[in-house]
This record gives structure tokens, sequence and C-alpha cells, in this order.
């Protein structure tokens, strides 16, 4: 055996060992290699560390599909495209994904404040003087109150009105209301002036289209409002 001694680096005999080296530079080492029983130690020594790990394993050809499938992949025009689509598709989605739980809170915080501002405190229910029959159901706060029609009361050319009277002084009208039935209903918002507690009334009264005029008293139906 020679006793030729070289200064060859591990990088170039790992690189030997994976072919990276130019195809006259690899020829020219392996030559190289047989001559030297140093270099062929440490050629070993490398060898198992970097190829052991395969020693079990049987090398295997892939199938001609999975080499179309990279190809495809790689450089089909209609696989660019479709991931083109995609990406807008999944930057929606993410978009959706932080959105939903703010709107999701937002919708919550709506619904509680609606139903603070309009929870009823009072109420009261309208019914006909000749028959236990209700006309109208009553429920409100100082914030608004709400009417709903339950049994059809309308008349042609007329107006079904409602009006809040505070104690003993002068009625104040509220507006148009539903005289329909079919449980139609319609809130109408109070301003702080007429903020409307549990112990006032209710006035409702038919008068001609147009006119807010209080008729006479016969022809009114007034009601009391009682804790909800």
């Amino acid at each position: 055996m020679s006793e030729k001694r070289t200064t060859l680096s591990d990088q170039k005999l790992v690189d030997y060992l994976l072919r990276l080296l130019p195809e006259a530079e690899q020829q020219a080492l392996a030559k190289e290699i047989e001559k030297d029983d140093e270099l062929q130690q440490r050629l070993a020594i490398w060898q198992n560390a970097l190829f052991s790990f395969y020693d079990d394993i049987q090398e295997q050809t892939p199938p001609e599909y999975v080499w179309r499938a990279i190809e495809q992949k790689l450089f089909s025009d209609e696989f660019i495209n479709r991931e083109t689509q995609i990406k807008p598709q999944k930057r929606l989605a993410r978009f959706w994904y932080y959105l939903t739980p703010a709107l999701l809170t937002l919708c919550l915080l709506f619904v509680v404040t609606f139903y603070w501002q309009h929870r009823p405190t009072y109420q009261a229910i309208v019914t006909a003087e000749t028959a236990p029959t209700m006309l109208w159901k009553i429920e409100g706060n100082k914030n608004s109150i709400a009417f709903t029609s339950l049994r059809d009361m309308s008349v042609e050319n007329m107006d079904c009105v409602a009006w809040l009277q505070h104690g003993d002084s002068s009625p104040v009208v509220l507006g148009v209301i539903p005289d329909k039935g079919n449980k139609t209903s319609l809130r109408i918002e109070l301003p702080k002036s007429l903020a409307a507690n549990a112990g006032d009334r209710i006035i409702i009264a038919m008068v001609k289209r147009g006119v807010n005029q209080l008729p006479a008293k016969g022809r009114q139906h007034i009601v009391q409002l009682t804790e909800f």
C-alpha cells in the first residue's frame, strides 16, 4: 500500500460521495482514493454516516403517473390558473375567520342594547266595552311604547290615533297606530318630556283621517298602564 498522505478535506470527500464534483475531478479523485489507505478509511466513515440509514430501504422507481402529476403541477397553465383562483378564496376565508367573531360580538351588543332600551316596564290590554274582546296590547317603558293590534277595528277614511296622559294633564297625541288586527305592531319612540310610566293613561280613538283632535269620551278607549 502507498505511504502517501493527503490534505484532502472532508468537504471534498462528501462532495465526491454525493457526486457533486465535475466529472473530470470525480474520476481523478477516485484514482487518488484507490492508492491512499487513509483516504479510503475516511471515505468509509463518511459513507457509513451518510448512507447507513438507507440499508433497510429498497430503492424503487416511482410509477410513471407520479412523474406526470409532478410535471402537470409544475408546468400546467391550468394548474397555475386554478391556483390563482384559489388564493383569493383562501384570503376571503381567512378574512371571514377573523371578521365573524367581531360581527357576532357587534350583533350581541346591538341585541342587548336594543332589549335594554325597549324592555317593557308596564303593560295594558284594551278591550271592547260590549264584550270581553281584546283590541290592543300595549307594552313599553319611558323610552317607547309598542301597540299591537289584536282585532280589525279599521274604518274607511278614519285613523286610529293614540294619546298619552300624565295624571290630570292634557292628553298628548302619540300618532296613528295599527288597527287591522293580525297582531300588527308599531313602536313609538318617546321624547324625554313624554316619558311614560305605570299609572299613566293611554287613550285610543277613531278620528277623521288627517285630524288628530280628541273626540268625545263616549268614543274613546281609555286604559291605565300597569307595572309589567
